[in-house]
């Protein structure tokens, strides 16, 4: 009898674990994961296309900008080293705190640069960070590209027959095996570039290892290099920038866009804003600045303002103040080498900022108070009710101009802007800050 009480209690036990499970996992919000994907050509860059893709959830933000060329075989080697390293990502991510996520969202980021050495022939870096709970260290892979023929150039091919055994005497490539050093080496016009474990890089002027390379590259590059400035930053938290609203009697509203420019997208609302005589500010990313430049130049000359949304859209949290500061003003410099304005405002990607950000940031932010969410809403009634219902004298109303719905979302927002006799305004015309007083 009392082995039988036993074997009961002990089936009541299981019974109870599995009903405790089943209500875990019952209870989980459902991941709602919003995709898109594209791929878009360049001018600037000819025989090279960006591939945009992002996820969305309440747990986890995934952005990745990565190249795309004409041969396939480059491409899956690009596309499998990604999906690894986000495959990796989403083990980790799945591991933490649901809590944690829901408080602070996993990313995974990629972004590229590109580096021009000679005619057509460019170095490619993937830059892949990613935040689960904490920060994991950046990976990074480098090669270089000719443009024009499609082919990739070996790093090898840049040094003379005794080149390497050069470099190790130099001690440049320390104990790295050839094949592992020609793996991690790319070029820049200015220097030679090693990446280390961790996404560190080591540069050495040309000048240092110019008898080494081969005549073909050493007429290619400036062996003489160029010196780096090193600035302090000494801002306290008493001194960032600030932003504040102007207090105005006027319809005013504010219409911004994220993420461009893009090179369908971004033309089809400049023509919808000019055809409802409406000015919008648009914050743009560096990255894409880079990859599309006229497009910048386009939206000054059509009356439009420019705002800096960063090169690669991290998560500004998750970085140190001296990356958030390279983030911001890398794009200044190519926002203001395709058009000549340099921005005067910025807007952190997701809007995530802390004290941390706004300390290391030389530029004021300016977030929003009105989501149209056409990052993730295909239900375009649902979002012109959702603008008729909150929209007001003052909004900050948030779009992108990289998403395939977003043209047609503007057009319900501009006939409502319209129908209650709102006028969208520069950002700047709204909010005073430093250099706008």
């Amino acid at each position: 009898m009392i082995r039988l009480k036993l074997v009961l209690a002990s089936l009541l036990v299981v019974l109870l674990l599995l009903l405790s499970l089943l209500a875990w996992v019952w209870l989980q919000p459902e991941e709602e994961v919003v995709r898109e994907e594209e791929i878009s050509g360049s001018s600037a860059y000819p025989g090279m296309s960006i591939r945009t893709s992002t996820e969305t959830d309440e747990r986890y933000r995934v952005s990745i900008q990565a190249p795309v060329f004409r041969e396939e075989s480059i491409n899956d080697r690009i596309r499998t080293y990604i999906n690894d390293a986000q495959e990796t990502f989403h083990e980790k991510r799945k591991n933490q705190d649901l809590r944690l996520l829901l408080e602070r969202p996993a990313t995974f980021s990629v972004s590229f640069d590109i580096h021009p050495i000679a005619e057509n022939v460019h170095s490619i870096v993937l830059n892949v960070d990613s935040f689960t709970g904490k920060r994991d260290p950046v990976k990074k892979r480098a090669f270089m590209m000719d443009l024009k023929s499609g082919e990739m150039v070996q790093p090898a091919d840049l040094f003379k027959e005794k080149g390497w055994e050069e470099l190790r005497r130099m001690d440049i490539s320390g104990v790295m095996k050839e094949e592992e050093f020609f793996k991690k080496v790319y070029m820049t016009n200015e220097e030679l570039v090693f990446l280390e474990d961790g996404g560190k890089e080591v540069t050495v002027s040309y000048r240092e290892v110019s008898g080494l390379l081969k005549e073909k590259w050493r007429s290619a590059v400036s062996v003489e290099g160029t010196e780096k400035r090193e600035e302090e930053n000494d801002r306290s938290t008493e001194d960032h920038p600030v932003a504040v609203k102007k207090e105005s009697d006027e319809n005013h509203v504010a219409l911004t866009f994220d993420d461009g420019p893009h090179p369908k997208h971004t033309p089809e609302i400049l023509d919808l804003l000019d055809e409802y005589d409406q000015t919008a500010t648009f914050f743009l990313l560096g990255s894409r600045v880079d990859f599309y430049p006229q497009l910048t130049e386009k939206i000054l000359e059509q009356g439009h303002e420019i705002g800096n949304h960063t090169w690669t859209h991290r998560d500004l949290r998750t970085l140190t103040p001296e990356e958030i500061e390279e983030e911001l003003s890398r794009t200044q410099e190519a926002i203001e080498a395709a058009s000549g304005y340099t921005p005067r405002v910025y807007r952190p990607p997701y809007g995530a900022e802390n004290q941390k950000v706004k300390n290391a940031a030389a530029l004021p932010s300016i977030l929003w108070t009105l989501d149209t969410e056409d990052w993730k809403s295909t239900d375009t009634p649902a979002i012109r009710k959702h603008i008729e219902g909150n929209v007001e004298k003052g909004s900050v109303i948030l779009m992108h101009d990289v998403q395939g719905i977003s043209p047609e979302v503007l057009k319900e927002v501009l006939e409502v802007l319209e129908e209650k006799e709102l006028k969208s305004v520069e950002i700047s015309r709204m909010y005073t800050h430093p250099g706008n007083n």
